[in-house]
């Protein structure tokens, strides 16, 4: 007969025991390990392991003293020996199973000599799982009271350390989303500006700290011809000119792929998706984070693609960053439409709508800014104004349209002859020019003046008789058309030379051009 005293002393030192499990595991996971093995050494058994409830089975999420192998890893509800699992926790009651096979390999069984296997519920104010404990043969299990006590003080533990652990997943979320949603409302702020280049600057510099992504590029759309053009990056570096082009070369791009799908998209593993694509080394994860981007229209065209890629948390890219990734899809679409949108009507206030060339009241403004700049650097600077002979019989002979072809011809003579993003051509008002030469003397003015006065002497102005289809030759003419030879005469005046202020660099290039004019035109004339 057994002494209670030393019973009641058993029962407490198990209990303390367990309960200090509590205080020394780090978490639910490295508790389940410990509290499985104390089980087993409680009960003087050759092992246990935890089941969980999980779907329409229990599984096996922690297990001491037996490998994994022998155990049957997953026991669906419905089968005996899980309906008697089901049954034990439901009814919070501990069960005996004494066909252990049920549970463990038939070979286990028979080399550790297993008669039956224990079952303990841990349910507190949820159901925690299921402890397993092999029990030898004709060996003796504590009383009630004791299994009792250990089952008790096992739920209480393992509940309390797996609130913790989910408190501090829920503070940990909690966080992430503050910080996230003050991350968006700083990007929000960042690109609310009208012009493209430094929108798309401050998104570049923002989404990689955003997502922490190692490599962002920004690829924009180019509706005339069906292609993606790269516009910004970050740690690609890319060459110049990068582009992704439509149709079937584009069958193993992921981003046509993302444009397809519609919606931001979290890749996985790219390789299993596109095994045809070749592996880089840059990539060193194989997940990517893809954002189409489109007009707030009704058309929702597409505006381009934010390519993230090389997560640099442990955790990679997920379903948070996806939610992140619609705000700002949504976000850096519409500002860049509006800014697309911004810049179409700020060119066409400053545009001929004819010719393309910048209008009158820009010609002004700009060289009134590029006279400044001449004098404070003392550059000299000249301008061309630029009339054509004879247009007036142009029209009269063969309509307004001709004229406006003709017009449209020499404006392109006229761009094709200057330095791109130096010289600024503008029509000046009816037939008449102007080009302003930044860091340009007078005589090496006089070069390009002639250069395109024998330019358009030299090619003829082409156009359709009234009635014949519209369309745009090049190299010899065909059936329909009609050409002609036209010819202008142009005046130059410089700075400082001429004058210094613009008004009268204007009146003396003007002055000059119609001496040129009364002389017969197609001459260029010096002020």
């Amino acid at each position: 007969m057994s002494d209670p005293k030393q019973a009641l002393l058993d029962r407490l030192v198990a209990i303390q025991k367990i309960a200090s499990l509590g205080y020394a595991a780090k978490t639910a996971s490295d508790l389940e390990g410990a509290l499985v093995a104390t089980f087993a050494e409680l009960l003087n058994a050759p092992g246990a392991w935890l089941l969980v409830h999980r779907g329409e089975a229990f599984e096996v999420v922690a297990h001491a003293g037996v490998e994994p192998e022998k155990i049957e890893a997953r026991v669906d509800s419905g089968c005996r020996a899980g309906r008697a699992v089901l049954q034990s926790l439901r009814q919070n009651l501990i069960n005996v199973i004494r066909r252990p096979e049920a549970f463990l390999s038939p070979e286990w069984v028979s080399e550790q000599r297993i008669g039956k296997v224990l079952l303990v519920p841990l349910v507190e104010d949820e159901q925690l799982g299921v402890i397993c404990v092999p029990v030898v043969r004709w060996s003796r299990l504590p009383d009630d009271t004791f299994l009792e006590g250990i089952q008790r003080e096992g739920a209480r533990v393992l509940q309390r350390v797996r609130m913790v652990e989910r408190a501090i997943a829920s503070a940990a979320v909690h966080h992430r989303s503050a910080q996230r949603a003050n991350d968006l409302v700083q990007f929000a702020r960042a690109i609310d500006v009208n012009g493209v280049e430094l929108l798309l600057d401050r998104a570049i510099e923002q989404l990689p700290r955003i997502f922490s992504a190692g490599l962002v590029s920004i690829f924009l759309y180019d509706r005339e011809q069906d292609r993606l053009v790269l516009a910004r990056e970050y740690n690609h570096h890319f060459e110049t000119g990068v582009e992704v082009r439509f149709g079937s070369s584009s069958k193993d791009s992921l981003m046509a792929a993302a444009i397809a799908h519609g919606q931001p998209w979290l890749i996985h593993n790219v390789q299993k998706l596109f095994p045809q694509r070749p592996v880089r080394s840059k990539y060193r994860s194989s997940s990517c984070l893809i954002i189409p981007l489109k007009e707030s229209s009704e058309e929702h065209r597409l505006i381009g693609v934010v390519n993230l890629a090389n997560p640099t948390t442990e955790a990679g890219f997920d379903e948070f960053d996806v939610n992140s990734a619609t705000i700002v899809a949504e976000l850096l679409g519409t500002k860049i439409s509006h800014a697309l949108l911004w810049a179409q009507l700020q060119r066409l206030a400053i545009t001929d709508s004819l010719t393309g060339l910048y209008v009158h009241r820009y010609f002004k403004e700009a060289l009134q800014r590029e006279l400044l700049r001449a004098q404070r650097f003392r550059c000299a600077l000249s301008l061309l104004m630029i009339d054509v002979d004879l247009f007036k019989q142009v029209n009269d002979l063969y309509g307004h349209p001709a004229g406006d072809a003709a017009l449209v011809a020499i404006a392109k003579l006229l761009t094709s002859n200057i330095r791109e993003g130096i010289d600024i051509v503008a029509r000046y008002g009816g037939e008449e020019f102007a080009i302003i030469l930044p860091e340009t003397t007078k005589y090496n003015a006089r070069e390009v003046a002639n250069r395109i006065r024998r330019n358009v002497e030299n090619s003829p102005i082409i156009y359709y008789l009234p009635g014949q289809e519209e369309k745009a030759l090049e190299g010899e003419l065909s059936q329909g058309a009609t050409s002609a030879h036209l010819t202008v005469t142009v005046g130059i005046a410089s700075f400082p030379q001429d004058a210094k202020s613009a008004s009268r660099l204007v009146y003396l290039a003007d002055k000059a051009l119609y001496r040129g004019k009364a002389l017969g035109g197609n001459t260029v004339v010096l002020a």
